[in-house]
């Protein structure tokens, strides 16, 4: 018999009920997604996942760049049947159908008893601390997540931000009034399957603030995790259920759940549980045997990496390298043919880009004075006519 002072807190990566596993959801085929997956979801005490889309009839998308994502609310009973207890909903995509959406999400989790924490209608809703009692001990969870098109332009609803300040009261808050804080942040950079150096310092503050744990959703690939004054700190846990047909790429496909056990001297052992989503097929299960260990060692090897600052800067400095013209392109209105002519003779781009307007754009970036008035400003571009500002 389990010792009632200690309890198994899982949590899982990004959950996203759309294509196949909204069909699937919606006939109440739960058991062909889940697997053996779901024994290990149902016994824990606390089982947590990230809901990366809104559960909304009404289509409603908002103004955005990249796709507005959104599932039939009944896909609730396939996540419920899952054994989860809460979702985070602090993410990228969770307002993608706009205040409304946001509604009936939290309205459809409420309904069959799911909890959330990360966004809210309010600003009073949005920074509110989840609090759960379970084995006479309290448990705080908090989650943030990097701003992207995840509120409104007044900030009057949608996801708690990642913002240092912000974070750090509460957190404080949280620590005096729970015995377990678990801060889960949706951030860092897709298909990278480490934290960049910012990440690193942030996580490791949130940890030095009072977090007993630290865990990372949103970069689609697994990543490392370390052991810091005694905090773990996940970076990422990879997609969950995410699907995506004809894919053909491990780290899309890969994750893992984290099993945090809990005792009265916080947290007493950790367990990576690491699964597969099939490649030609919906669903999801756990790896074994070689495949397992296989994948344990890539995540040691990332470890290996993390603990190292040097290692990890050489290796963002790497990422960055070879993102930096798909950024360019971005920031540009280059036509074809230049970037043609680019790709071939990668020097062109200083003699087209003027080097002192590249000047002036570095300190919009790196000024906080200067980025207050260009966001302020493109905003005003972009919703000029929609009464968002």
């Amino acid at each position: 018999m389990k010792d009632i002072e200690v309890l198994d807190i899982l949590i899982s990566g990004d959950f996203c009920p759309i294509n196949r596993t909204e069909n699937f959801f919606l006939d109440k085929k739960y058991s062909e997604i889940y697997n053996d997956v779901l024994p290990v979801l149902k016994n824990a005490d606390i089982a947590i996942t990230n809901l990366e889309c809104p559960l909304t009839n009404k289509v409603n998308p908002i103004k955005k760049a990249g796709p507005n994502l959104i599932a039939d609310p009944d896909c609730i009973n396939g996540i419920k049947y899952g054994g989860f207890d809460v979702v985070a909903i602090a993410n990228n995509h969770i307002f993608d159908q706009g205040y409304q959406g946001l509604k009936d999400t939290l309205e459809t989790c409420s309904k069959v008893g799911i909890h959330t924490v990360g966004a809210g209608l309010t600003v009073e809703e949005i920074s509110k601390t989840l609090y759960l009692q379970r084995n006479n001990k309290k448990i705080a969870i908090l989650n943030f997540a990097e701003q992207e098109f995840n509120m409104d332009e007044n900030g009057n609803a949608g996801v708690n931000l990642l913002h240092p300040v912000s974070n750090y009261y509460q957190i404080i808050e949280a620590k005096n009034k729970a015995d377990i804080i678990i801060v889960i942040i949706h951030g860092g950079h897709e298909f990278y399957t480490l934290p960049s150096p910012r990440m690193v310092k942030t996580y490791r503050y949130f940890a030095d603030l009072g977090a007993t744990a630290v865990i990372g959703h949103h970069t689609h690939c697994s990543s490392g995790y370390e052991i810091y004054n005694s905090v773990p700190i996940f970076y990422s846990l990879g997609n969950f259920i995410f699907d995506k047909e004809n894919i053909n790429d491990n780290h899309w496909s890969e994750g893992y759940i984290v099993k945090l056990t809990i005792s009265n001297i916080g947290v007493s052992k950790i367990s990576l549980i690491p699964y597969y989503q099939y490649k030609d097929k919906l669903g999801i299960k756990l790896m074994n045997g070689d495949e397992k260990n296989n994948f344990l060692e890539k995540i040691n090897n990332y470890n290996n990496v993390i603990a190292d600052s040097s290692l990890l800067n050489e290796e963002w400095v790497k990422f960055c390298e070879k993102r930096k013209m798909s950024y360019i392109y971005r920031l540009f209105p280059i036509n074809r043919v230049i970037r043609k002519l680019i790709k071939k003779n990668i020097f062109l781009i200083e003699k087209i880009l003027n080097k002192y307007n590249l000047l002036l754009l570095l300190d919009f970036f790196r000024c906080a004075a200067h980025r207050d008035l260009a966001i302020e400003s493109l905003k005003r571009l972009i919703y000029v006519n929609d009464d968002k500002v």
